[in-house]
């Protein structure tokens, strides 16, 4: 009797584990090549939402470096120039004089001709006129809708819908009445990036693929994975639960990887 109802329990057992994950629950083997190209996806889209975010014009290293080309013919007119002037104080008859003086005012030329204009503080107050943004540099990325477009590959739309809030419309934080910017909007020069914006993400997680399993709570549209990751430069390990749902027959993320 006691051998029959180990043998019901058995097959009790087996049938919760065959039907808990619910019918039509894809395998780990057909879900993997998805989920590890969602994951390698999401790293780019989580450091444009998350990390450093895209590139934005430096305006002090744009001034270096416009100083720096500048330099090297300011050096060149600035020893042309003193070598006019010992001429001219070489100079043994009014001829030599005057050739020398003439080479004189040429190098004065050259060397205003490679003198830059403006002042590091002109400059900035020049072309750095946005107190609160930075222009975008990017040739994948040119407006808001280039960063959905890639973002809607990677993620599901319900995961979405909070993140686009904060990242392209920005709110009023209740109860202290802050202003939270939107990280990135189209502005009539181009996308901008919030020059004061936080970095939530400085490492990249690393997940190792061949641990991934499909657990409970999973149905045929929505399945939970766990999958082995650590972060990288550290030797922590962390078993992480990542969700997928289906969405126009395409399984996306719908939680985040870092």
């Amino acid at each position: 009797m006691k051998k029959i109802i180990s043998l019901l329990l058995a097959a009790i057992l087996l049938t919760l584990s065959v039907t808990s994950c619910g019918a039509g629950v894809p395998k780990v083997e057909e879900i993997k090549p998805r989920l590890t190209e969602l994951i390698e996806a999401s790293y780019e889209i989580n450091d444009i939402f998350f990390g450093d975010g895209l590139d934005r014009v430096d305006y002090e290293a744009e001034y270096e470096k416009i100083i720096a080309e500048y330099a090297e013919g300011l050096a060149a007119a600035e020893k042309k120039l003193a070598s006019a002037q010992e001429d001219v104080a070489k100079a043994t008859n009014e001829e030599e004089k005057l050739a020398a003086e003439k080479k004189v005012e040429e190098a004065e030329k050259e060397v205003k001709k490679n003198t830059y204009m403006f002042t590091k503080e002109e400059f900035l107050e020049q072309y750095d006129t946005d107190e609160t943004y930075l222009p975008v540099v990017s040739d994948k990325y040119v407006t808001v809708n280039d960063i959905k477009a890639a973002a809607e590959q990677v993620y599901s739309a319900s995961y979405l819908m909070s993140i686009y809030e904060t990242m392209f419309v920005g709110y009023i934080e209740k109860g202290v009445n802050d202003i939270i910017y939107a990280r990135y909007y189209d502005s009539p020069d181009g996308l901008k990036m919030l020059k004061e914006s936080d970095v939530w993400i400085t490492e990249k997680r690393i997940y190792n693929y061949d641990s991934m399993e499909i657990v409970r709570p999973s149905k045929a549209n929505r399945i939970t994975v766990e999958i082995d990751s650590y972060l990288e430069g550290s030797g922590e390990h962390l078993t992480v639960r990542l969700s997928l749902v289906k969405q126009d027959g395409e399984w996306y993320l719908d939680s985040p990887t870092y």
